[in-house]
Order: C-alpha cells, then structure tokens, then sequence
C-alpha cells in the first residue's frame, strides 16, 4: 500500500495541469489490489475542500466521483463507512464536508459538542454549537 497526499489526489481527479495529471494517471494505473493506494481521511477532506472552494463542484458530484473511487479495488480509504455515512447525512447537499467530519471525529472521541464560531456550521452539523 502507497499513501498518497492530497495534491497527487487532486491532480489525478482534476486535469488543469496536463503534466502532474499525466504523472498521478500513471501512478493510479500501476496500482492494484495487492498493492492499492491510501486515501487518510485528511487527505479526503483536503481534496473535497479544494474540489468545492476551488473548482466549485458540488456536494453531490463530489460524492458520486469518491463513492466511485471507493468502489476500487485499487484504492484503499481510511473508514469508507464514515466516508459512506457523510454522502447520506441529512442536509448533505449544504454541509461543508470538512466540519461534518471534524464535529463526528470529536463525538467519537466523547465529546459532548464542537464549538464554532461559523453560524452555518452550527445550524445544519450535528454536533456544532456555535460559541456565543
């Protein structure tokens, strides 16, 4: 297994820069399911950041590619089930991926909530309770 950082993800699924998506094609093409590529949660969350505050794709078109990616064999992804849980949580559509997964990280490790100060986090993560 060959850990891979959020760039050489993001070059591979985006194709603005001819080169680096030609060299992270073939990086994914010479995996297998003896020897697939990892995909860390935080590389996950980097990468839907990015693809939604950069390249301005959706929730849903972001859920579609990862859960198609997940389907291979050939990339291996830190929790899939959680991955899985985020594309069916309630208000999917309108959450921002990166506090969805810090406010379910912190209620897995016993806390009771995650404090924030960004007021839509707070109204549609479970968990998030704005700091007032």
């Amino acid at each position: 297994m060959i850990g891979i950082d959020t760039n050489v993800l993001l070059r591979f699924l985006m194709t603005d820069d001819p080169g680096q998506h030609a060299k992270a094609v073939e990086f994914f093409r010479g995996r297998s399911a003896e020897s697939p590529a990892y995909v860390s949660l935080l590389v996950f969350v980097e990468t839907c950041w990015v693809m939604k505050s950069h390249y301005r794709i959706t929730n849903r078109k972001i859920s579609l590619l990862f859960s198609g990616l997940m389907d291979s064999r050939e990339i291996v992804f830190e929790d899939p089930d959680f991955i899985a849980s985020i594309f069916s949580a309630n208000g999917f559509e309108k959450l921002d991926i990166s506090d969805y997964v810090i406010a379910a990280i912190a209620t897995k490790a016993g806390c009771l909530k995650t404090v924030t100060f960004d007021n839509a986090a707070a109204r549609r993560v479970p968990g998030m309770e704005l700091l007032a």
